[in-house]
């Protein structure tokens, strides 16, 4: 008995020390001024990180063009379905790889927030989610001294430390469309916070000190449209500047399912059952469409729905110069 007793006073022992231990390096119960700055730099990631508009205007009216470019024309789709991300893929290997590639070292700060693990270091901050499979970092949380060279990235520069990053760390590019990067030149604004660029007199060619290679998300050929971007972030000398990255793992399903002409889909359009799912005018009352391609989408809602099966719905996407716009393409 007596032996029992003084076993269990080591064994209590080694656990205070270690619980010591994991405070002192940040793992368990951050400090109130640490988790301040946490709070101040997720804040600011927030806005670094935008997401598809899935609100439905109010009393949309959608011209639809007399010529509409057609992608492709299809009559069944098989279904799919967004899983959470697999045990295998963000290994502790490949944690302490994507560290590595953003220039952390062991000086970092490391705390974890149920499924995230995150590591903060000077000025630079990645959040990586186990479950969701996201990665999301960004090197400037007071945006305006990030002390940006004058330099202009290019889209070389954008593509390749892309490319060099998932390299690195191992980390895998399925239903990443890295062949159709689309581009953005983004500034500072006065208020300190990242902005596309605005036009300025007669200048046609925008360009700024940051560029924004956004990546589509695909499967089996056909663009699928999520609530959240993945994107790269750099300078004028390819520094990254910030990333946020969705791993997506799909799933395909039993069924194949049937597709309504895209005639049907038009009526529907111009009748104004559509999903708004990016749009440059949020108070525009009408959104003129010339462009039309078949894809996956998912909402916010949805997205965010961890406890139930997250299905892939086959729409219509209707496009412009304003925007897009998802009719749901299953026929009843």
């Amino acid at each position: 008995m007596l032996k029992n007793k003084k076993l269990s006073y080591i064994l209590l022992g080694v656990v205070l020390v270690a619980g010591v231990y994991l405070v002192a390096r940040g793992w368990i119960f951050p400090d109130s001024e640490y988790s301040r700055q946490l709070e101040e730099r997720q804040a600011v990631m927030d806005k670094l990180r935008t997401s598809v508009d899935t609100s439905v205007l109010q009393n949309p009216e959608f011209a639809v063009a007399e010529e509409v470019v057609i992608e492709r024309e299809i009559s069944r789709m098989p279904e799919f379905s967004l899983a959470l991300a697999d045990v295998g893929l963000l290994t502790n290997e490949r944690m302490q790889a994507v560290g590595v590639a953003l220039g952390f070292d062991d000086q970092a700060k490391v705390s974890r927030l149920g499924s995230q693990l995150i590591w903060t270091q000077d000025n630079r901050r990645v959040s990586i989610d186990t479950q969701m499979g996201t990665v999301d970092f960004t090197t400037a949380f007071n945006i305006s001294d990030a002390n940006l060279p004058d330099a202009v990235p290019t889209q070389d520069q954008a593509r390749q430390a892309l490319v060099e990053f998932l390299s690195k760390t191992g980390l895998p590019d399925v239903y990443l469309d890295l062949g159709r990067l689309e581009f953005e030149y983004l500034e500072i604004d006065s208020g300190g916070i990242l902005a596309p660029v605005s036009p300025t007199g007669s200048d046609a060619g925008l360009t700024g000190p940051l560029l924004k290679a956004q990546v589509p998300y695909v499967v089996s050929d056909v663009q699928v449209v999520l609530p959240v971007e993945s994107y790269i972030l750099v300078d004028g000398n390819g520094i990254v500047r910030a990333l946020s990255l969705l791993l997506p793992n799909i799933k395909q399903e039993d069924r194949v399912l049937r597709v309504m002409s895209w005639e049907n889909a038009k009526q529907q359009l111009e009748a104004g059952v559509g999903v708004v799912i990016e749009i440059d005018d949020q108070t525009a009352s009408q959104l003129r469409v010339d462009r039309l391609s078949v894809a996956y989408y998912l909402n916010s809602s949805g997205f965010y729905t961890l406890d139930q099966k997250r299905i892939l719905t086959p729409v219509y996407v209707f496009a412009g110069e304003g925007g897009k716009v998802a009719v749901l393409a299953t026929q009843e």
